[in-house]
């Protein structure tokens, strides 16, 4: 039995407001100790994608070489820019398959351990008019971002890729997205090293969406909207279904598409760094 001192009575008012705290404190801790805990696994990185960044990006696209825009026959000519993450994959002929029946180009981020079992695939696609950029080593969000080897990483996967194909490539792509886990001093760091980072204008959301690739199809076509936009997509099964409504869709819109150059590099990235 609990005893309380002469004369003294509990506050209402105050047991609320200390009630109140210790709900909004459990909550906090409930909702930040699986982003503390992470191990790099795909949900839980892709979790933080989902929380952090927007389906359509906000960033201004600017050029710091040629022209982004052109003009053909007095009209501002609409650019899309498909590009694919997660390759190589056993998706990817596929997709390079559906791109060359529609006249398309895309940009394509490969993770540096598939190119082990499929060395050839990188040559080949240069070949074809696509353009290559790296995606990391490991695609693993601890190491990347809470250890710090984002840059180190991808320099490691530029020299493999300078092996499988002569060219020394400078564009790579954040797995999940730069924001909110690229710090200043990786962004540094990638910045010295002569590197440069896209995110994406898009997200199609095909990742999160395996049996709906008509919900693939709508987010794409529904948000694309300016003269420049970069879609997120990745070699999924869902992907392949729904490419060729996507590139369809588009060119209905008045999208031309293009790979990326590197002599046509323009900032894209969530934190709004020029360097990149």
């Amino acid at each position: 039995m609990a005893f309380r001192k002469k004369g003294t009575t509990k506050n209402p008012s105050s047991f609320r407001k200390k009630f109140f705290v210790i709900f909004i404190s459990s909550l906090l801790v409930l909702f930040i100790m699986p982003l503390l805990k992470l191990n790099g696994s795909s949900d839980n990185a892709k979790a933080i994608q989902n929380l952090k960044v927007s389906p359509v990006s906000k960033i201004k696209l600017t050029t710091t070489k040629k022209p982004l825009i052109t003009t053909y026959n007095g009209k501002t000519q609409k650019v899309m820019y498909l590009t694919f993450d997660d390759g190589v994959s056993k998706y990817e002929k596929d997709i390079v398959n559906i791109l060359e029946k529609n006249n398309v180009k895309a940009t394509f981020f490969l993770i540096g351990t598939t190119l082990k079992e499929y060395p050839h695939n990188p040559q080949s696609l240069l070949q074809k008019g696509e353009y290559v950029g790296m995606h990391s080593m490991s695609h693993n969000y601890k190491k990347l971002y809470i250890e710090g080897h984002f840059t180190e990483e991808m320099l490691t996967e530029q020299k493999l890729l300078k092996g499988l194909t002569g060219k020394e490539i400078h564009l790579v792509r954040p797995p999940y997205g730069s924001k909110p886990g690229l710090t200043l001093d990786e962004r540094n760091q990638l910045a010295n090293s002569g590197l440069k980072m896209w995110d994406w204008t898009i997200d199609s959301y095909d990742w999160n969406l395996p049996h709906n690739p008509k919900q693939i199809i709508n987010n794409v076509l529904r948000h694309a909207n300016r003269n420049v936009e970069v879609v997120l997509l990745h070699e999924k099964k869902q992907t392949v279904e729904a490419l060729p409504s996507i590139i369809k869709g588009l060119k209905a819109k008045g999208y031309t598409f293009k790979a990326y150059d590197e002599d046509q590099h323009f900032p894209l990235n969530f934190w709004h760094d020029g360097r990149l």
